[in-house]
């Protein structure tokens, strides 16, 4: 019983189909999201740029959600 009522969960919101769910697309454009952040903190660091942003992880906290939500669009605009 208690695993019915998982995959009924799991599958609940695409409609049973998993292709439907963009399951790949999301983890690809998060670890695209994660390597544009350490590349914008590399060239900060070529740039002497990075001793000036005070609250270093929120900074990158938000590049990375900017690289992530920009390739989403980029690779995923329907």
């Amino acid at each position: 019983m208690p695993l019915e009522s998982l995959q009924v969960v799991s599958t609940a919101g695409s409609g049973g189909r998993l292709d439907r769910s963009f399951f790949p697309g999301w983890m690809l454009c998060m670890g695209l999201g994660l390597l544009g952040a350490l590349v914008f903190r590399q060239v900060f660091i070529k740039a002497n740029v990075e001793s000036h942003l005070v609250p270093r992880p929120l900074v990158y906290l938000c590049l990375w959600g900017l690289v992530t939500l920009s390739s989403w669009l980029l690779f995923f605009r329907s």
